[in-house]
């Protein structure tokens, strides 16, 4: 199974915040089911989540700000 660090979804949810604001998180973290939510809540920057975790973050990102254009994930570099 893949994995990703919890340090990039920590990451992925700070750029999110310091976009957006705590509003624009609370976006996506609607977008998500509440398992997904649930476990983002008390992400551990040193653990390992599945990867399926993180892609379905990553949609929820593109999805809720870039209208589902793909492209729009450059910008999380």
């Amino acid at each position: 199974m893949q994995q990703i660090k919890g340090a990039v979804l920590k990451a992925r949810l700070g750029f999110i915040e310091q976009h957006f604001g705590s509003a624009g998180l609370e976006k996506v973290l609607a977008y998500l089911a509440a398992p997904d939510r649930k476990e983002l809540e008390r992400i551990l920057i040193l653990g390992w989540y599945p990867f399926e975790l993180g892609k379905r973050l990553d949609d929820a990102i593109v999805t809720v700000f870039g209208g589902g254009d793909e492209s729009y994930f450059l910008r999380l570099r």
